[in-house]
């Protein structure tokens, strides 16, 4: 993109952001071509961890520079601005594939695919912070992942990338219409991609807090909606652990 297409960019993005006074992040189309504006404005994560909007926002931005040098999965950012960030569309989410009419064949390939571009994004030593569905976008030849802004609690790079992992099947097991099949898919995808040994290491690592794991099957009769899926996740590395061994 050019400076002066930039320039005529950000007079747009000033005009929507006008037209959309509550919105923090909205979509808009410009020359025929569709774009996200994400606002810095606070969101209820951001008031509840106390960190300034301003510091966020730049946070999310580093993040998704450093990820764009690095691999392939970073969304097109084409605007910086002050007050927000424009990024090119990325194509339906994940979530939205998975629940459309499209072959299951090619529904399974997209999931697999999620689960690549996961292990890419972790191999190139970086993590995501929360890989769901709905902020991951496929357009049919490009994987990429939205909202950088997430954070972990863990300080050091090989636990938040197995927290990815776990967050990544959690996510799917929340949705109702899942089936195992998508599940498989996208665990296939991580793991063929060169992603064994973390999820061994993801294995070992839940097995040792076996607790969290006893305390879901308590809470399990409740259906509690992130329960649940969380208790499924054990279930599920459990019962892989042998395959990842030989592998």
């Amino acid at each position: 993109m050019t400076e002066e297409e930039k320039q005529a960019l950000q007079k747009e993005a000033e005009r929507q952001m006008e037209k959309h006074p509550g919105e923090r992040v909205f979509s808009f189309v410009w020359r025929g071509q569709t774009f996200w504006l994400k606002k810095k404005q606070s969101n209820d994560r951001v008031r509840a961890a106390k960190y300034s909007v301003e510091k966020e926002f730049y946070y999310e931005v580093a993040r998704i520079s450093i990820a764009a040098q690095m691999t392939d999965c970073a969304p097109d950012m084409v605007l910086l601005h002050d007050s927000c960030f424009v990024l090119r569309d990325g194509g339906r989410t994940v979530q939205e594939w998975l629940m459309s009419e499209v072959p299951e064949q090619e529904k399974r390939n997209i999931a697999r695919e999620a689960g690549r571009t996961l292990c890419r994004l972790h191999q190139a030593g970086l993590y995501h912070g929360r890989p769901a569905l709905r902020d991951m976008v496929w357009n049919g030849r490009r994987l990429t992942l939205l909202d950088w802004e997430n954070r972990t609690y863990f300080r050091d790079l090989p636990h938040r990338q197995m927290t990815d992992a776990v967050l990544l099947l959690q996510g799917m097991y929340r949705e109702p219409w899942m089936k195992e099949a998508y599940v498989q898919a996208a665990w296939d995808g991580y793991r063929e991609a060169g992603g064994a040994a973390l999820l061994l290491r993801t294995v070992r690592f839940l097995r040792h807090h076996q607790a969290i794991a006893r305390l879901t099957g308590i809470l399990h009769p409740f259906h509690f909606k992130d329960v649940e899926p969380l208790r499924k996740v054990y279930d599920w590395f459990e019962s892989h652990e042998q395959e990842l061994t030989e592998a």
